[in-house]
């Protein structure tokens, strides 16, 4: 009776284990919980949902920021790395309730953060196709390797898209149906699908093709309503000294902007934050970034960023990270507002 019993309770406890294991492997997240204050180096916002990612795990909100669950990047689905880390502005896709992301491969989310699976079905194509940056196109998905821009509907059959010879792609971005790729030398534009590309000779950079590859290239290359967001670093030895511009592809204009530490678009909308201005003896803010947003220029575009600061004895809250929704504001990932603005909308 007893060898029975026993063998019952081995029998349970390796199935629970099993399945633990299986639940691992298909993505599903342990979770995580950390005390430390929450920061992210991307937000991303769906309805009343929100994700954080950092070096360290990611978080998820389903109640607009008031509260959290962190998790740990899981090695076989989600593994957190240098590609995903350096270029996660454009890694992450909301398409209508699914999140995406290009990590190595494409994965996506039906739950928002809970779990991923991979998108491909066929693991020999996956390795065959080995992209290091993954965009998104209207409902397709683009793949940038070594050998040129590929195109997919469903991450399994891949078409390569004819660019410019003799050309060496660096970054990829698209408006409506407009495509733009970025060399370190010029920037092009395609206005049906990648059929054919055409220069655009008003965008010029500052610096030759080998000093352009030493400071690595474009940091941030963004379109919207038909003006592109560029970004690249101006010195290899200052964090944040980089040219940034906004370039209006209808009145060939340059807006140059000032040093800025995030950008993000939404509804064709660019928001912009700057540095904080420190107090280098005494190590402290004494004047917040400031929330610019881009639509038809930059006038009074300014948001107040005091108002965002959780504590009415904190004028200055050096904000790393923000994201606006159509009627609230999440700060830093710990700070939900009501969005009286109505930005976006």
């Amino acid at each position: 009776m007893k060898e029975k019993l026993f063998s019952i309770i081995l029998l349970l406890f390796l199935s629970y284990t099993l399945n633990a294991q299986v639940n691992t492997f298909i993505g599903k997240k342990t979770k995580v919980d950390y005390n430390e204050k929450l920061k992210f180096e991307k937000l991303i916002c769906k309805g009343d949902s929100i994700i954080g990612f950092n070096a360290y795990y990611y978080s998820v909100s389903y109640n607009r920021g008031h509260d959290w669950q962190s998790f740990e990047y899981n090695e076989t689905i989600l593994p957190y790395n240098n590609i995903f880390h350096e270029d996660i502005d454009e890694s992450l896709f909301i398409r209508e309730n699914d999140l995406i992301i290009f990590n190595s491969e494409f994965l996506i989310s039906k739950d928002f953060g809970r779990s991923f699976k991979r998108i491909s079905k066929n693991k020999k194509v996956q390795e065959q196709r080995r992209f290091y940056k993954g965009y998104m196109f209207n409902d397709n998905y683009i793949g940038l390797s070594s050998e040129g821009l590929y195109i997919s509907e469903d991450c399994t059959n891949w078409n390569k898209i004819k660019t410019p010879e003799g050309i060496q792609i660096t970054k990829f971005t698209s408006s409506n149906n407009q495509m733009y790729i970025a060399t370190l030398k010029n920037i092009y534009e395609s206005t049906d699908k990648g059929i054919s590309w055409s220069k655009i000779d008003e965008i010029v950079f500052k610096y030759d093709v080998e000093t352009m590859r030493s400071l690595g290239g474009i940091s941030r290359f963004l379109a919207f309503d038909n003006k592109l967001y560029i970004d690249y670093n101006e010195s290899r030895n200052e964090l944040y000294d980089c040219i940034s511009y906004v370039y209006d592809l209808k009145q060939k204009t340059e807006t140059k902007l000032e040093k800025i530490r995030n950008v993000f678009l939404k509804d064709n909308i660019l928001f912009i934050l700057t540095n904080s201005k420190m107090d280098e003896n005494q190590r402290t803010i004494i004047e917040n970034g400031k929330i610019l947003y881009y639509k038809n220029s930059m006038e009074n575009s300014k948001i107040d960023t005091s108002k965002l600061c959780k504590s009415s004895l904190r004028l200055h809250c050096g904000i790393s990270n923000f994201y606006i929704n159509s009627d609230y504001i999440v700060i830093d990932g710990e700070l939900s507002i009501p969005n009286s603005s109505n930005l976006v909308r």
